[in-house]
């Protein structure tokens, strides 16, 4: 979630692209000790992770958005062509209750 909002995700790629401070099979005393992830990383697979998984959401965000918004316009619009509205068609009936009180 935290690559999707763009919420400091740079610290986690690092992190995770980091292969000097290399622990194999590390243990969560390991983890706790220095407060972050402390496993083999590789950083060609890191990299093409995070790119392809931010280009991707960002895509998948992007075009969500513009559906909503094209959405709602298309609605409305809709909406105004109608020629015969539930507003003209409630005026429509008290005006000819007028002329035709038997229906």
């Amino acid at each position: 979630m935290i690559v999707a909002t763009g919420d400091d995700w740079n610290e986690l790629f690092y992190t995770m692209a980091d292969e000097t401070e290399c622990i194999t099979n590390p243990k969560y005393s390991d983890y706790a000790l220095a407060g972050t992830p402390v496993g083999c990383g590789n950083q060609y697979l890191t990299v093409f992770y995070f790119f392809s998984f931010a280009l991707l959401i960002s895509i998948i965000f992007l075009n969500l958005f513009i559906a909503i918004i094209l959405n709602g316009y298309f609605d409305t619009r809709d909406q105004e062509k109608q020629t015969l509205n539930s507003e003209m068609l409630e005026s429509f009936k008290e005006v000819w209750s007028t002329f035709d009180p038997t229906a």
